[in-house]
């Protein structure tokens, strides 16, 4: 299962959430509800750091600066945090092209004896937070192509309970440390979101192969119900 977002507040409550605007016609192109399934390929609401003060929507899917073309590039939804080690090019796309994409949670699995089961994870708060993640910009056949990725680590504390990585959520008071350009120290743990502030449910295995926008998706389902669909 492919990591999904969600965003599940309004477009006024964000702004007023974060002190920032954004553009009416991107909120009617793509935030014109509350977002229960943000997919790759959709696009995600993000702070970039050459427009701190204003809330973008770029399409999930980073197509990097080395690539050759954007074209029939479905580009990368996520880039683990190790993957930065002696990695010149993502260290250098790190310290320039710097995002934070909002989100109110997001969806992991485990395999169970049913099968997959998806869970919603959100913090503990239920407040909006920041994803730390990578942008770029394409200027081709003179249209500009704006896409992003997001960052995400091996979890070690309480989501260590899912085997795939999660997102890496910035503590709100450091968003604007991680958009500095020149701040070489950013994945110190100070930065980030401890695990034990994140709480999680098991939800609607539809959410698996879905690209519905549909509420239901984050309500709760217990697992031994969960389970036991798979067998009738």
């Amino acid at each position: 299962m492919e990591l999904r977002l969600t965003l599940t507040i309004d477009a006024t409550k964000l702004e007023e959430n974060l002190g920032m605007k954004m553009s009416p016609l991107d909120q009617k192109k793509h935030f014109s509800e509350s977002l229960y399934n943000i997919a790759p390929s959709c696009f995600l609401p993000v702070i970039t750091n050459q427009q701190q003060d204003k809330i973008r929507f770029l399409k999930w899917g980073l197509i990097p600066s080395w690539s050759n073309s954007n074209k029939n590039t479905k580009g990368l939804a996520s880039i683990a945090m190790k993957s930065f080690d002696d990695k010149p090019l993502l260290q250098k796309a790190l310290n320039d092209k710097r995002c934070i994409t909002l989100a109110t949670g997001f969806y992991l699995w485990k395999e169970s004896p049913a099968g997959k089961i998806p869970y919603y994870v959100t913090l503990k708060s239920k407040e909006v937070f920041g994803i730390a993640g990578l942008w770029e910009s394409w200027e081709e056949d003179e249209n500009a192509v704006n896409t992003s990725c997001i960052i995400t680590k091996k979890a070690t504390g309480r989501l260590s309970y899912f085997p795939s990585d999660f997102p890496l959520v910035i503590k709100k008071d450091e968003q604007n440390k991680w958009l500095e350009t020149g701040n070489t120290n950013l994945f110190l743990d100070k930065f980030f979101i401890p695990e034990i502030d994140f709480d999680y449910h098991p939800v609607n295995r539809k959410i698996i192969k879905s690209l519905d926008n549909d509420s239901k998706f984050i309500q709760m389902i217990s697992y031994v119900v969960a389970e036991q669909t798979k067998l009738f």
